[in-house]
């Protein structure tokens, strides 16, 4: 593995780590919906880093996706972006 795929696994890894944040910390709640918004938010302007990644590495970005739903609770999720707007 080069230094390129060993750092964009790292990326990867962190914003899945990211995602199964469970605390209530408003500071890895931010980080956890960051993750979430660039691995599923089709629609987000740096989504397309995260299929690039996964297309470097030769991973299905469907896999990441599927695994993320599997495992996120929407409502830290919600309550941060409700945060954001408020500050």
């Amino acid at each position: 593995m080069t230094g390129e795929e060993r750092f964009i696994t790292a990326i990867l890894t962190q914003a899945v780590e990211d995602t199964m944040y469970m605390g209530k910390r408003p500071r890895y709640l931010k980080h956890k919906a960051d993750a979430i918004d660039w691995i599923l938010n089709e629609e987000s302007e740096d989504h397309w880093a995260f299929i690039n990644y996964c297309a470097i590495l030769g991973v299905d970005p469907a896999r990441i996706k599927r695994k993320v739903k599997g495992f996120i609770d929407p409502k830290p999720v919600i309550t941060t972006r409700l945060l954001d707007m408020i500050l």
